[in-house]
C-alpha cells in the first residue's frame, strides 16, 4: 500500500519542484516592479538556475550516490520548501538570487534518487510505467503549477504565489518522510566505474544534443509572460490563461509524440528541433497580434513535452547513478 501511495508523492515532489524551477517566469513582471530591475535583470532568477543545474548536475549527483536515498530526497526538497519561503518573504533581490542557486544544486540529485527509488519500489517488468508517473510531475508542473504561480502573483501576490510552492514542497516532505523506508546504499559503484560511463560517445552526443535544444527551450520560454505582455499587449490574467493553455496542450503533446515515437524514433528526435525552428519564427511572426498569438501559443505547447520525456529517459537509461544495475547496462 505504501509503495503505491509513494510514487505519486515522488510525483509531487517533482511537481513542487518544476513548480519552484519554473514558476518564476510566470511573475517575473511582478518581481521585476518589486524589486525595481528591469526585465533582463529580473530573468536572471531563470538562467542563473539552469546554469548551476547544468555545471553541477553530474557532479554533485556522483557525490551523493553513496548516501541514504531517503535522507537525500528529504534534504533536496527542504531546500526547495525553504528557498520559497525565502523568495516569499525577502525585501533583497540578491538575498533571492542566491537562494536560486542552492536548490540549483538539489535539482537533478532529488530527480535521479526519485526515480531511482520509483524503480525499486516495483517489479522489473512495472519499472518503466512507474519512471513515466514520476516523471508526469513535470508535465503538470508545466500545465498547473507554473500558471497557477502566475494567476496567484496577479490576483493576490506575489509572496502569496511562492508560498503556494513552498507548501507543496512541504506536502512532498511529509510524504516522503511518512512513506519511504531508510535506503541505504549498500552497493556503490567505485567513482571510478561511474565516470566511466562518460567515455562513450553515445551518452555525450545525447548530453550535448539534449543540451541544445533545452538551451534554445527554455530561453524563449523563460520570458513567455514579459513576451505576452510587452509584445502582444495581453493582461496578467491573459497571461496566467496562456500558460495553463500551453501546460495543457503540451500534455497533448506528449501523447502525439508518443505516437510518432513509436513509428520512427528517430525521425522524430530529428523532427523536434525542426519543428522548434518553425515555431519559434511563427510566434515571431505572430507576436503582435493577439488572436493569432493564442494560435501560436496551441501550436508551441505541442512541441514541448515529448522531448523533455525523450532526453531524459535516454539519459536516463545511461547514465543511472544510483543502482549496481548500471554496471551491467554498460558492461558490454
Amino acid at each position: 500500500m505504501k509503495s503505491k501511495l509513494l510514487i505519486p508523492v515522488l510525483a509531487l515532489g517533482v511537481f513542487g519542484i518544476i513548480t519552484t524551477e519554473m514558476g518564476i517566469i510566470g511573475v517575473l513582471p511582478q518581481i521585476s516592479e518589486k524589486f525595481g530591475i528591469s526585465t533582463s535583470s529580473a530573468g536572471w532568477l531563470v538562467g542563473v538556475f539552469a546554469l548551476v543545474v547544468a555545471v553541477t548536475g553530474p557532479f554533485m549527483t556522483l557525490v551523493a550516490s553513496g548516501i541514504n536515498r531517503k535522507t537525500v530526497l528529504l534534504v533536496a526538497i527542504a531546500v526547495f520548501a525553504v528557498s520559497n519561503l525565502v523568495y516569499a518573504t525577502t525585501s533583497s533581490f540578491e538575498m533571492m538570487f542566491a537562494f536560486r542557486i542552492i536548490p540549483a544544486v538539489a535539482h537533478p540529485v532529488f530527480f535521479a534518487v526519485a526515480l531511482a527509488s520509483a524503480v525499486r519500489l516495483v517489479p522489473p517488468e512495472k519499472a518503466a510505467a512507474a519512471t513515466t508517473k514520476v516523471f508526469a510531475g513535470v508535465t503538470v508542473g508545466f500545465a498547473f503549477g507554473v500558471p497557477l504561480t502566475s494567476y496567484l502573483a496577479e490576483n493576490f501576490s506575489v509572496s502569496t504565489a511562492l508560498v503556494f510552492g513552498a507548501g507543496i514542497n512541504v506536502l512532498a516532505f511529509v510524504g516522503i518522510m511518512a512513506l519511504l523506508p531508510s535506503s541505504p546504499v549498500t552497493q556503490q559503484m567505485s567513482y571510478g566505474a561511474q565516470v566511466g560511463i562518460l567515455r562513450r560517445p553515445r551518452v555525450w552526443l545525447t548530453v550535448i544534443s539534449v543540451t541544445f535544444v533545452f538551451a534554445a527551450m527554455f530561453s524563449v520560454y523563460g520570458y513567455f509572460a514579459e513576451y505576452l505582455g510587452d509584445v502582444t499587449g495581453m493582461s496578467g490574467s491573459w497571461i496566467s490563461a496562456m500558460l495553463l493553455v500551453f501546460g495543457v496542450v503540451m500534455i497533448f503533446g506528449n501523447f502525439v509524440f508518443g505516437a510518432m515515437l513509436g513509428k520512427s524514433v528517430v525521425r522524430t528526435v530529428v523532427a523536434f528541433p525542426v519543428l522548434c525552428v518553425v515555431v519559434y519564427v511563427l510566434i515571431y511572426l505572430v507576436g503582435p497580434h493577439f488572436v493569432p498569438m493564442i494560435v501560436g501559443v496551441l501550436i508551441w505547447g505541442s512541441r514541448w513535452g515529448r522531448w523533455s520525456a525523450v532526453g531524459f529517459s535516454d539519459n536516463w537509461e545511461r547514465v543511472n547513478w544510483f543502482g549496481p544495475e548500471c554496471c551491467s547496462r554498460y558492461s558490454g
